[in-house]
């Protein structure tokens, strides 16, 4: 996560029930969280704005984000 660059990041103040999942700085970049309608990811940045796209950690992320996100038991 060390090689990602932001040109920006905001203010993300942790959800109820959210797991940060990555931090720089002290400061939570990504959560996750179930709630009753869903699951749900909330990121303090925009990956556009990054160089998070070339970086391999871009596409373990996404892996299993889809995993996370998809239904459970198939």
């Amino acid at each position: 996560w060390g090689e990602v660059v932001f040109e920006r990041a905001y203010a993300l103040v942790p959800e109820p029930g959210a797991d940060v999942l990555v931090e720089a700085s002290d400061n939570p970049m990504i959560e996750a969280r179930t709630i009753s309608t869903g699951r749900e990811v909330r990121l303090a940045f925009r990956p556009s704005e990054s160089n998070w796209g070339e970086q391999p950690s871009f596409a373990l992320f996404i892996a299993n984000l889809v995993d996370w996100l998809g239904p459970r038991g198939t």
